[in-house]
Order: structure tokens, then sequence, then C-alpha cells
């Protein structure tokens, strides 16, 4: 109970302070970002009362801050600060609020602005009218990557990605942690010397087992957004780091409907070959799908089943154990690979085949790109695709020597899997 306290107590005290910063900024946007950070390391509503207050006590004052936090907070911080404008009776909230209808890349946002246009109008208040646009102050350098480099992406769905920024004379490091099903799960930014980053990435791209790859940097953009937009769904928070790192990251330029590999690999070639997809079931031997096994706690049940199957030396309606291995095998498929899982290994798939080409490795890329294909249509059986199959196989004789408290398996010459369950 004490500590319950305490840590309200601190919580308190934290609002208070970040209370009295945007006292003090007032209508300076140089702080920004790191108000920003701490905004939004609050819940929104404890965030929108402090933002009330602030505007009670310094009014027009506020607008200019206002406006650039709106610009680069998460879209529903944003979309309160486009409310909050619409309760300042001024006309250079009018304006702000005019800008924002018109340039906010998030809807939500620019539908906020009009409503708190709207308010504002009924008052009698509107925006000075558009003449001359004032004077600019110079802008300040932006950061502008130099270098974008992609991880495989291993069983659970995670990718790991850097960016390397460059301005002037600095350079940082920007990595993320990027899940399929949870969205931003990790992120930091260090500087360094150019001659540090460069020697990182080379062991990066050079590694034996999980050769990394260098990635477009508007792709790279793409695939972070899409795991930003993510985040929202899962309930996973966003580190505030990558919140003010945000803007420098910046968004996608180009519109992408499909991934990658298909701007590479000609699919219709790979879709027609059966041979092709055939051969999948060979994706499990490279060192860098030797990951990709199904979760424990997903496939208990049919590990208990193929153990029963494999200890059980009694015939039942004449199955010997290898058939009733099998039909375990099937119905793990069955139930396991719904139209969701289906779309997400699919994808998984995509992106891998892509990341093979880049390392140069056609055969191994057409694969990966013919087991993502043949998890098409969403109703198809999937009981004699052969990447799906082995994948499954070998995630369930993984548990079962887990079961049998065998803490490593081994999987081909050289290589041992360290579990992580």
């Amino acid at each position: 109970m004490a500590g319950a306290v305490r840590g309200v107590v601190k919580l308190s005290e934290g609002i208070d302070r970040l209370e009295e910063q945007l006292r003090l900024v007032g209508g300076e946007a140089a702080d920004a970002a790191a108000l920003l950070s701490d905004l939004e390391q609050v819940e929104l509503s404890r965030s929108r009362g402090v933002l009330e207050r602030v505007i009670r006590d310094v009014g027009a004052g506020a607008v200019p801050l206002m406006e650039d936090l709106s610009g680069r907070a998460s879209p529903q911080l944003a979309e309160a600060l486009a409310e909050l404008l619409g309760a300042i009776n001024d006309p250079s909230a009018a304006a702000a609020l005019r800008r924002l209808a018109s340039t906010a890349p998030v809807p939500g946002v620019r539908k906020a602005a009009r409503r708190s246009l709207h308010r504002l109008a009924s008052l009698g208040i509107q925006p000075p009218p558009e003449t001359e646009a004032p004077p600019r102050a110079a802008p300040r350098a932006e950061w502008s990557p130099f270098k974008t480099l992609a991880s495989p992406i291993d069983g659970a769905g995670n990718r790991a990605m850097w960016l390397g920024l460059n301005r002037g004379g600095d350079t940082e490091l920007v990595a993320l942690v990027l899940s399929d099903r949870l969205g931003i799960v990790d992120f930091f930014a260090t500087d360094m010397t150019r001659s540090s980053f460069d020697k990182e990435i080379s062991g990066l791209l050079g590694d034996a087992d999980q050769p990394w790859i260098e990635m477009p940097e508007d792709y790279c953009r793409h695939l972070i957004q899409e795991a930003h937009g993510r985040n929202a769904g899962s309930g996973t928070p966003l580190s505030p780091e990558f919140i003010a790192w945000r803007g420098a990251i910046g968004r996608p330029e180009g519109h992408y409907d499909q991934p990658l590999v298909y701007t590479v690999i000609n699919a219709a070639e790979v879709r027609w070959d059966p041979r092709t997809l055939d051969r999948s079931g060979e994706l499990p031997q490279l060192k860098m799908f030797q990951t990709w096994i199904l979760a424990k706690d997903e496939i208990g049940v049919f590990v208990r089943d193929l153990l029963s199957a494999r200890q059980s030396g009694i015939m039942l309606a004449g199955l010997d154990p290898e058939t009733r291995e099998a039909m375990v095998v099937d119905r793990a498929i069955h139930e396991l690979f719904d139209v969701g899982r289906r779309a997400l290994y699919k994808r998984r798939l995509e992106e891998m085949a892509y990341h093979l080409f880049k390392l140069g490795r056609l055969d191994p890329s057409k694969l990966s790109l013919a087991a993502a294909l043949g998890l098409e249509p969403p109703d198809r059986p999937l009981r004699t695709h052969p990447f799906v199959r082995r994948m499954v196989e070998r995630s369930l004789d993984v548990a079962v020597a887990m079961a049998e408290e065998e803490r490593t398996r081994e999987l081909g010459p050289g290589a041992r899997l360290h579990l992580p369950y």
C-alpha cells in the first residue's frame, strides 16, 4: 500500500512539473520534443487536464506550442490538441486550426481541427485573411538517413531494424524491433562516430547465421509506420524515445500495396511451377528459419497426443504409430492455421523471400515466395503444404524434447537451437 501511495505521489509531482514546464515555455516551441515525450507518457485524460489548465492561464500564448505539438504527437494526443485549440477564443488559434485542417497527416486530426474551427466561427472568431506568408526562421538542419538495415524475421515474427541518420557532422544510430503482432516493441537511439557505425553494420551484414540486409529507406519507413499502427490495437505502449525521434525517422513517401519481393521476382512463374512449392519444406534447414517454431503453449494438446502415439505400442483401429502421428500433425495444422495465422505467415515468408533475394540466394528466395503463395486462398487445406507441415512437425519435435527435459535439441551439423521456453 505504501508503495502504491508513493507511486501516486510521484506521478502527481511529475504532472505538476510538466504543467509548470508548459507554462514556462508558453509560445516557444524549442522544447516541444521533450515536452511531447513527457505528455505521451501520461494517460490521455491527465495530459488533457494539464493542457486545459495551461490554456486557462496562458491563453493565446499557448497556440504556437500546441500547434507544434499536434504535428508531432500520436494520433490520439494530436486529436485532443486540435480540440483544445478550439477552446482558445483567439484568431491565432483559428489560424493554427486552419493549417491543421489542411495539412495534418492523420484524417482524425484534420476532422477534429475542422470541428474546432466551426466552434470558433460560431463565436464570430475567424482566422486572419491569408495574405503574404510571414517570414520563417531558418530551419534547423534535418536528420537524413544514409543507411537502413534489417535483420531476418525470427520465429516470433520479430525483426530488428537499424537506421543510420546524419545531420551535419553528427551520426545517430536509431534501432527498433518490430513485431508483426504487437507493433514497435523496442527502440533506442545513440550517437556514434561514422567509423564505429560502419564497423557495427559490417558485422551484421557479414553474420554467417543471421545476415542482415540493406533495405530501401522508404520501405523501412513503411514497415515502421505499419508496426506503429499495430501498437494501439495490441495495447503495446510506445517508447517515449521513439515518439521523440519519430519526426526524424519520417513517414514513407511511396505507397506499397504489396511487399517488395514482388518487384524483383516474377510471382506468376513461381506460382505455376509446382516443384518450387514442393521444395519449400527445405526452408527449415536454413539457419535463418531454425527459430521458426510454434509457441509451446499453442501446441500443448497436440504434444500430449503425439507422445501418446509414440509411447503406445497398441494398434488402435488398425492405425500404426506413424499414421497416428501424421493424424496429430494434420489436426494441428487444421486447428492452428486459421485465416489470421495464414496471413501472418504469408507476410513473413514474403518478407523473407526479399531478404534472401538481397543476399543473392535466389533459389531459397523463390522457395519462400512459393510457400507464401501456397497459403492462398484462405480456405485451401494446408495439411499437404510442405513448408507448413515441416514447420509444425519440427515444432512438435522440439516441444516433445522439452517435455522429455531436453533443454536443447540438435538440429543439424554444428547447429543447436537454444530454446526460449
